[in-house]
């Protein structure tokens, strides 16, 4: 699958959006088919203890959404700040 630009205009477009509905039909289709080889390969009490680890952190997730989001937020700052102050060193050392 290869995107071509044929400028700025309304058919490059909507056919990007047809091939990203593509890419993302063929992605879910893999997503099942993993899955299923996941499942047909795992034995049961395995699968069971996931599901079920699975759950309690969804569980967890939406009773804490606060805290998760105030979290996230200040990894992702964190992260922003860490690759600014390398940015500014190296170009310093320049």
């Amino acid at each position: 699958m290869t995107i071509t630009s044929q400028g700025n205009n309304a058919s490059t477009s909507t056919e990007f959006r047809r091939q990203a509905a593509r890419a993302a039909v063929r992605l879910r289709d893999t997503a099942v088919h993993v899955r299923h080889l996941v499942e047909a390969r795992t034995p049961d009490p395995v699968l069971a203890s996931a599901r079920a680890g699975a759950g309690r952190a969804v569980t967890m997730a939406r009773t804490n959404r606060t805290a998760l989001t105030t979290a996230a937020g200040v990894l992702a700052a964190a992260v922003l700040a860490r690759t600014a102050r390398r940015a500014r060193r190296a170009r310093r050392q320049r």
